[in-house]
């Protein structure tokens, strides 16, 4: 099977996963019905190049969780990594996150629906952030940084070498 061009691989485990979004949830917080299970775990890296990010995220919000979307072919958001919140921070860092991938940052409303908190971006791997007017990204870890332009309808591609 060729896994090339997923953004996200999770593999069924027999054992619970501690880490998983099913524990690491708040108590009143709704799950995308994918995540909605004790036994996913993240094996992303075994087929992509991935790193660790962290966005802000200046919403009100009790979850403990937010996700990196895509668009599904209804037009919708459609969950494929999720992150944890940090509430004091005000930002949720995510961890496997594979690069050259469109991502919407976005997080579970209390009626079930998917809502973007951020611009979309496109991560490269190797690149430097340059701020242009928007707080997008605050922080890149894993030695990564990246250059921030905005293209057409509001898609920030993250690209430059180091």
């Amino acid at each position: 099977m060729d896994l090339k061009y997923t953004g996200k691989v999770y593999q069924r485990t027999f054992g619970v996963m501690k880490d998983s979004p099913y524990f690491l949830k708040n108590e009143t917080e709704m799950l995308p019905s994918v995540f909605d299970t004790p036994t996913i775990k993240d094996v992303t890296e075994r087929y992509h190049t991935c790193i660790e990010i962290t966005l802000p995220m200046n919403i009100h919000t009790s979850n403990n969780l937010a996700y990196l979307s895509f668009f599904n072919t209804q037009g919708e958001l459609s969950p494929v990594a999720w992150g944890k919140v940090s509430h004091w921070r005000h930002r949720v860092t995510f961890r496997k996150v594979p690069v050259n991938m469109l991502f919407f940052p976005s997080y579970m409303s209390e009626d079930g629906q998917m809502v973007p908190f951020g611009k979309p971006f496109i991560l490269k791997k190797d690149s430097v952030l340059l701020e242009k007017g928007c707080n997008l990204i605050r922080n890149l870890l894993s030695g990564c940084v990246c250059y921030a332009n905005i293209l057409p309808n509001d898609i920030w591609q993250m690209t430059g070498k180091i």
